[in-house]
């Protein structure tokens, strides 16, 4: 009789706590503010007390990337400061296991590249400023050697790493030099961490040293020191270590 008495006191014990946890969890959900953010749009946050969460509800049309700018701020002074945010699905889920970090050494601008639909830019801060920008990408490279996209000579080429492809996906390309010769290459990215271009002769007994760019928010131009033989060779765009958190805009320009 003691030991079914104990179950029953223990069995309500439980659900108490329980119904204890859910209400807490239901009122944390309850207090968390959502607002609708409209693009290039400033949001000044002005509770001064402490960290609230808030959800910013942002529509995407189309595959593309988007551009966060954020700072916190003081009202003793023109200092910014460092602010965190995640980007969660439409069920307010974070898309990403990495925090996107607005600071100085990114100017205070970071980027995510994602398909079309609604997300929510997720802030627990105080005091702070927030923005978003979205740009629609097309991508026409190719995703495995057999198929790389041809790129021409001073043709221009965009494409887009996404949030929730896999991270060892390669996009292709390829070009021709009919005579040896110098090259310049252009590589461009806007991205939340390294995107890697990669050179790779098509002759597998031809060797080249130094043949990865890494990029992340630049553009820059790189000339090979000397002629470059004749034939074909591919280009590979991919993330840095496979990382799948890294997502963005790429462009790249062969002359």
């Amino acid at each position: 009789m003691k030991t079914k008495i104990g179950k029953k006191i223990l069995f309500f014990l439980t659900a108490v706590l329980a119904a204890v946890w859910m209400l807490g969890a239901t009122s944390i959900l309850a207090a968390a503010k959502t607002i609708d953010l409209s693009p290039n749009t400033w949001y000044t946050d002005r509770t001064a007390d402490a960290r609230h969460v808030v959800y910013y509800k942002i529509q995407v049309g189309d595959t593309g990337y988007l551009t966060f700018s954020g700072y916190g701020y003081s009202h003793a002074s023109d200092n910014k400061y460092k602010l965190d945010i995640r980007l969660c699905d439409k069920d307010k889920q974070a898309v990403m296991t990495e925090k996107i970090r607005l600071n100085n050494s990114n100017l205070f601008c970071n980027y995510a590249a994602v398909k079309k639909g609604t997300y929510y830019i997720r802030v627990n801060d105080y005091l702070y400023k927030l923005k978003y920008n979205f740009r629609a990408v097309s991508e026409k490279s190719g995703s495995s050697r057999q198929n790389a996209r041809k790129v021409l000579r001073n043709e221009t080429m965009q494409g887009r790493t996404v949030l929730g492809e896999a991270g060892a996906k390669i996009d292709w390309y390829q070009f021709y030099l009919p005579t040896a010769k110098k090259i310049s290459f252009t590589f461009g990215a806007k991205s939340n961490n390294w995107i890697q271009f990669r050179l790779v002769p098509a002759d597998k007994g031809m060797a080249v040293t130094d043949n990865s760019i890494y990029q992340k928010n630049t553009a820059q131009t790189y000339t090979t020191q000397s002629k470059m033989p004749k034939g074909r060779y591919y280009i590979q765009v991919k993330r840095y270590q496979n990382n799948p958190n890294i997502s963005g805009f790429y462009s790249l320009r062969w002359k």
